[in-house]
């Protein structure tokens, strides 16, 4: 399966909430009992540098029922992303506990938008 392209854009300073549901190839919801799941956001591809670090071990995703996945920043998490205009990520899932054999679900470009207003 080749990881979905999608794009988002992050407001410093602000809470920033996407939430996706994953449907296999018939259109139903991806049972997501047992799965795990994390983001990396990486100045480029082939950064090894973190810019920020979304996981289900965090809360910052949460899994829920009919394939939901949520991100979830807090204005503070926002806030701190400082540095970087825009950056690459991808969306990985594991099922059952593993840390390899990840299954990459969502993948593209985050825009870092700066907060004028304090």
């Amino acid at each position: 399966m080749l990881a979905a392209k999608h794009d988002f854009t992050i407001e410093r300073g602000g809470v920033f909430t996407r939430s996706i549901q994953w449907k296999d190839t018939d259109g139903n919801s991806q049972d997501l009992t047992d799965y795990t799941a994390a983001m990396d956001i990486r100045p480029s591809w082939l950064s090894l540098v973190v810019i920020k670090r979304l996981s289900t071990d965090d809360g910052s995703i949460s899994l829920g029922a009919n394939g939901l996945i949520t991100l979830n920043l807090n204005a503070d998490d926002t806030k701190a992303l400082t540095g970087y205009m825009k950056g690459v990520y991808t969306l990985e899932m594991y099922p059952a506990g593993l840390t390899v054999n990840a299954i990459r679900l969502l993948e593209g470009f985050v825009f870092f938008s700066n907060e004028v207003t304090e």
